[in-house]
């Protein structure tokens, strides 16, 4: 069955990221072909970026505010300094 094969390759896939082992080292150890494991992992990629979506959020007190820092889970921060009214109705979420 086809979503018995991408249940395994996405277990697989999850093993291999917290494995520290290359692509190629994963599929030898595992008896995996690298071409097949590389088109499933394209292809949960694809399906996780169609995932993306809206979540709702609530401000509890609409105030005026002088800047906005946000900070990345990946490090990244994002400052904006000006004064602009805050009312968030919905944040993009990728993979919600």
């Amino acid at each position: 069955m086809p979503h018995e094969r991408d249940e395994e390759m996405r277990t697989h896939l999850q093993a291999w990221q917290s494995s520290g082992l290359t692509q190629k080292q994963y599929c030898q150890q595992h008896n995996l072909k690298t071409h097949m494991f590389s088109y499933y992992k394209a292809k949960f990629l694809r399906q996780s970026d169609d995932s993306e979506s809206l979540i709702p959020v609530q401000v509890v007190q609409d105030k005026t505010v002088s800047g906005l820092i946000l900070n990345l889970p990946n490090g990244l921060s994002l400052s904006v300094a000006t004064t602009y009214s805050l009312s968030v109705t919905a944040i993009h979420y990728p993979g919600r």
